[in-house]
């Protein structure tokens, strides 16, 4: 919903939505057994929010959730690095 109300225009909208998925997604992410995937989405929210925030003037608001989302790729670049090969479908 965040990114058609952005693409209407509609960035006090669109930021509340994105918003709300966030928070959402932290909460799936929250814990030791959280998968994988449930962190990318969190780090993907964060970087669609930063974009409204750019457009809506908020840089200093866009650079503070575009370095969350870049701790949480590095988090899990180091994860994938250190954990055991996943067999190639050939």
């Amino acid at each position: 919903m965040g990114g058609l109300e952005q693409g209407a225009g509609n960035l006090p909208a669109a930021r509340e939505r994105f918003e709300a998925s966030l928070r959402i997604q932290e909460e799936l992410a929250a814990g030791e057994g959280a998968p994988e995937i449930a962190r990318r989405d969190v780090g993907i929210t964060l970087r669609k929010l930063a974009e409204v925030q750019r457009q809506q003037g908020d840089l200093e608001g866009a650079r503070v959730r575009l370095e969350q989302s870049l701790r949480i790729d590095e988090e899990l670049a180091r994860a994938s690095a250190t954990s055991s090969p996943k067999p190639r479908l050939r």
